[in-house]
């Protein structure tokens, strides 16, 4: 048989090119590799900002410029300005409707169809993380990211509820670092802050890294995972800095998980389940003019986002040799949490919110930069399909433990009615039945007289104890054993 050359048929014709082949939707594929995506807002000035400095940032499109006076910028001459490119630029008229709903509602989407997801706000203290995350989720234009990814996630759940038979669990986690110590805010025990440990800090067989003791919440709705970030908001560390009134002092990361089970041939169950992880970042800030508290404060929150900043590193540059570089993970408790969402099963998103003034110009450059080298890190988000540790099949084994325990507890009742005994607890229909009857039983077995009971010995009577002022405490007893004793050994 002729072998046919490449792009002819057995008699030389030429056939056409395939046409490329569509890439399945998001909700078929099980592993989507791709890069980490990468998203800077501009803050405007707040109360009397404008009239103490410059704005030293402008944005175009995709794009971040930056004048750094202090390296020969010159705000009347735009080409000696530093520019920066990301994935999308928010500019300092942003609503956060149209953040949301450019850069976070996709993720939320992967979040749904079970991909791992991260979203996270990093950028210099007083710059807009925590209005960016959390806003105010009273106000519906104030709204967050997290307000309105909750909203999102049980608004899907609605609507799917409404159209398929699907079951679907929702649990939230809510925990911060502090000075290097996790706690959990919203568990029934709080570390304290001058405790010198907090939770304990794992490593799964896997390399993924968990806190073991900290409490998962499952919920029902918005309003109960809203009820949950308040009590949350209120144990998180926050204290007034040089930039910032109410700066987070501590990192946060809110964890939403969720599994949806869709019923297969017989009793048998497809489980998809997925993370989300929500993280409000404590900013970093200058050690000038702080009380020796605030110092060692900052000292833990630079030295985590210092390491956060080498993984970055090392997750973006290639080494020469083509070998994997070294990933320092375990160098803080923020980089052993968001393992997974650099460089590993994750869909992650970046924040980078800077500052416009003059006087801040060094951090934006450094968080601008940073962020520009977090846009090279490569994650392999995969769908994760019946996990062994499911906790919707926990929840089904555990409710077909309470049937059979219901089935056998109704048993046991007909059974001491003298009903029937057959399964599924079927009631007698004699009269005086019930708890009323079972109680009379049990009673009138115990009150049974001596002579129907077949033992040797009579039950033994207990008469009531005397009254407290006649009784001698044995006195007299010992007084006669005494004398007796003394007779005896002198007849002896």
């Amino acid at each position: 048989v002729a072998r046919a050359a490449p792009g002819k048929g057995p008699r030389g014709h030429i056939h056409p090119p395939p046409a490329p082949a569509k890439p399945p939707p998001m909700s078929a594929r099980k592993t989507v590799p791709s890069n980490v995506k990468v998203v800077a807002r501009v803050r405007p000035f707040i109360r009397d900002e404008g009239k103490g400095c410059k704005s030293v940032v402008s944005t175009q499109d995709q794009r971040v410029k930056v004048c750094d006076p202090n390296r020969g910028g010159k705000l009347n001459n735009p080409k000696t300005w530093k520019a920066f490119d990301f994935d999308n630029v928010f500019g300092q008229q942003s609503t956060q409707e149209k953040v949301y709903d450019t850069a976070v509602k996709p993720v939320i989407d992967q979040f749904l169809d079970g991909f791992n997801a991260t979203v996270f706000a990093y950028g210099q203290t007083s710059s807009g993380k925590t209005h960016t995350m959390m806003g105010k989720a009273q106000d519906p234009e104030m709204a967050g990211i997290i307000p309105r990814a909750v909203a999102q996630i049980f608004e899907a759940i609605e609507k799917d509820k409404a159209e398929t038979n699907a079951e679907m669990v929702v649990a939230v986690s809510f925990l911060e670092i502090y000075c290097e110590k996790v706690r959990d805010l919203v568990g029934k025990k709080v570390v304290p802050l001058d405790a010198k440990t907090g939770l304990r800090i794992r490593q799964e067989r896997g390399g993924g890294f968990f806190v073991p003791d900290l409490s998962r919440h499952l919920v029902m709705d918005s309003e109960q995972v809203q009820n949950l970030i308040n009590m949350g908001n209120e144990r998180r560390t926050t204290a007034a800095t040089n930039q910032n009134a109410t700066s987070s002092r501590s990192h946060s990361i809110l964890s939403i998980y969720f599994e949806r089970g869709s019923p297969t041939e017989g009793d048998d169950m497809t489980v998809v389940s997925s993370k989300l992880n929500l993280v409000d970042l404590a900013g970093s800030e200058r050690f000038q003019d702080q009380s020796a508290e605030r110092q060692r404060e900052s000292a833990n929150i630079n030295l985590s986002l210092n390491t956060l900043g080498n993984v970055i590193s090392a997750l973006s540059t290639p080494r020469k040799d083509g070998k994997k570089a070294f990933v320092p993970y375990r160098e803080s408790a923020l980089t052993k949490l968001l393992q997974d969402s650099l460089g590993g099963n994750a869909s992650t998103l970046m924040f980078a919110n800077v500052n416009p003034c003059d006087r801040n110009v060094n951090e934006t450059i450094s968080t601008l930069a940073y962020a520009s080298r977090a846009k090279k890190i490569k994650n392999k988000a995969r769908k994760n399909l019946n996990p062994k540790d499911a906790l919707i099949i926990q929840l089904r084994e555990e409710i077909e433990l309470l049937k059979k325990q219901l089935a056998e507890r109704d048993d046991l009742i007909a059974e001491l009615r003298g009903g029937d005994t057959g399964t599924g607890g079927a009631k007698s229909k004699k009269k005086g039945g019930g708890f009323l009857s079972m109680f009379s039983f049990c009673c009138s077995a115990e009150a049974a007289p001596p002579e129907e009971n077949n033992m040797d010995k009579k039950p033994i009577a207990v008469s009531p104890r005397k009254p407290k002022e006649a009784w001698d405490g044995g006195k007299n007893n010992n007084k006669e054993s005494a004398a007796k004793r003394k007779a005896e050994t002198k007849g002896q």
